[in-house]
């Protein structure tokens, strides 16, 4: 069931309605707030890279500096800050680019495309948007003695993480393939949400490799995403409150560390544009005063071509008022 929807608005004429559902959890898996639950599996995209992370960071066995771990969790747009940080992972190790199995895609970032272009050069996997979770998961393998060919669910570092996977969200593990091509998990959102509750619970206690990687991605939001990202914005207005990571398809997760909350939005018409106000809709409701900067609220308007101001993005309860704080 969704619990609400964004619309686009121009003048007085709803343009497009993009139904979302949410779920919020504590680290045990318990609902925090009283909102209708879809049950639907989802795929859990790049949401699931802290946790992927983890995994690669107890195969490594060594530190590494908090900027590094943040482009690690990332979907980077490949600027510049992001494409030398997982060059200088790779060297650590003796690797290069030619380790990565995730291929290679335009920079999502246009200034950085256009550098490329200008240059004469044509992207490599270190461009694609998952390259620092695809660094860390070569270097585990290196070091781990295993086949660099990492990507099978049946590699002994994907069957690791697949563990992980179902010990922190509580649920059982259903793969496909993700764009990237490392393995992709399918799981409901509470499972998602517990998860990312987990997340925030190791930042507020400082435990482990988990803690350390969520308090790196708090650290340097624009190293997890990049300029205009909805998550890395999120994180950098709210001061280090809260932690935020996008997934494809309109997934969107957040961890609360203070109140040891994770919750995640899925928007089921798969844009990218309706979870910044997804976000705000919900943190508004369910955690007022944890925002307290109002400059995101620039990002709901829709401009045209010439920067004008034709629309807004809005949000539309239910008839009836089902959702308690």
């Amino acid at each position: 069931m969704n619990a609400f929807s964004v619309v686009q608005v121009r003048g007085s004429t709803v343009e497009s309605i993009h139904p979302v559902s949410v779920a919020a959890c504590d680290p045990d898996g318990h609902s925090v707030v009283g909102v209708p639950e879809d049950s639907a599996p989802v795929t859990w995209r790049s949401a699931a890279k802290p946790f992927q992370l983890e995994v690669s960071l107890e195969c490594i066995g060594e530190t590494f500096a908090p900027e590094i771990l943040a482009v690690g969790a990332s979907s980077h747009h490949a600027e510049a800050r992001h494409i030398e940080r997982v060059a200088e992972l790779l060297r650590r190790f003796g690797l290069n680019e030619s380790a990565l199995r995730c291929g290679a895609h335009w920079p999502t970032n246009e200034a950085a495309g256009h550098q490329l272009v200008l240059q004469h050069r044509t992207p490599t996997a270190l461009h694609n948007n998952c390259s620092g979770k695809h660094a860390f998961m070569a270097i585990a393998c290196l070091v781990q003695g295993w086949s660099p060919e990492y990507l099978d669910p049946r590699h002994p570092l994907q069957v690791r993480i697949a563990e992980r996977i179902a010990a922190r969200t509580g649920e059982p593990v259903r793969v496909v393939t993700a764009g990237c091509g490392a393995p992709c998990f399918v799981l409901s959102l509470r499972g998602m949400a517990r998860a990312w509750a987990q997340l925030g619970a190791a930042i507020a206690e400082e435990s482990g490799g988990l803690g350390k990687i969520g308090t790196a991605m708090a650290a340097h939001p624009w190293l997890v995403s990049g300029v205009g990202a909805t998550d890395g914005s999120l994180m950098a207005v709210s001061g280090g409150k809260l932690i935020a990571k996008i997934g494809a398809e309109g997934l969107l997760c957040l961890a609360i560390p203070e109140r040891r909350w994770g919750i995640a939005i899925k928007c089921w018409s798969g844009r990218s544009e309706p979870r910044l106000p997804a976000a705000l809709a919900i943190l508004g409701r369910w955690a007022p005063g944890l925002l307290a900067s109002r400059d995101l609220e620039a990002a709901l308007v829709v401009q045209n071509w010439v920067g004008l101001a034709c629309g807004r993005w809005d949000v539309q309860w239910p008839p009836t008022e089902h959702l308690r704080r």
